[in-house]
């Protein structure tokens, strides 16, 4: 049992800063390390205390910044979602730092910037068309997966571990992050009795995800 005096010392070692903020998953700590970085060399061109610029920062040191940033990621920043997306991840990186949102009305200003900056540096705005895969084609990929002589592996297990997933994939719709982090554990086989008299049970198979978009431990199956 915690005493009153347990209970007190930890009250008072508690740490606002960094208790209180989300957790999030590996690729999206590296994309939010990777802004951070745009933003201190950014600061170091400029001769700027990066702590205390992005702490007071306003609607003309962000376009500023974005407009950097734009010359600077010319070759891989080029259409509109991209930069709202480093827009979205700056405003993450600030806030861990300084503890509070930006406010509301340099928000709503900077998104008109963006969208000036978008027209400016004629960034793609049409979204790139996802071409949806039928059940044919995966049979196809399948059947060329297990009959080609062409296609090597450094171990055969990683044949069969590539079709689960991409079977996986085409049933489930999960994230390949997803597919990737599962582990024996996360797989839950069951043997079910044929409710038709057949002979061979039926085999259940329950997945439970442990790295899901915007979530963090065990989900549902």
């Amino acid at each position: 049992m915690l005493s009153a005096e347990d209970l007190n010392s930890i009250e008072a070692t508690f740490d606002e800063t960094t208790l209180t903020q989300k957790i999030y998953s590996n690729s999206s700590e590296t994309l939010l390390k990777l802004v951070e970085g745009l933003w201190m060399r950014y600061c170091a061109i400029r001769g700027l205390d990066d702590e205390a610029t992005i702490k007071n920062i306003d609607t003309r040191l962000l376009h500023n910044f974005f407009f950097w940033l734009l010359s600077y990621r010319k070759t891989t920043l080029r259409a509109k979602g991209t930069l709202e997306t480093y827009w979205k991840v700056f405003c993450l990186v600030r806030e861990r730092k300084v503890g509070f949102k930006l406010d509301k009305l340099i928000i709503r200003q900077t998104q008109g910037v963006l969208q000036r900056l978008v027209k400016d540096f004629k960034l793609q705005t049409k979204k790139r068309e996802k071409v949806a895969m039928h059940v044919e084609d995966l049979f196809e990929v399948l059947r060329t997966l297990w009959v080609s002589t062409e296609m090597t592996f450094d171990h055969e297990r990683h044949r069969v571990q590539l079709s689960l997933i991409m079977l996986l994939a085409g049933i489930t719709g999960s994230r390949p992050g997803a597919l990737l982090a599962l582990r024996y554990r996360d797989v839950q086989v069951t043997l079910i009795q044929d409710p038709a008299g057949g002979q061979r049970p039926i085999v259940l198979i329950e997945l439970t995800y442990q790295y899901t978009k915007g979530y963090l431990g065990a989900k549902d199956r």
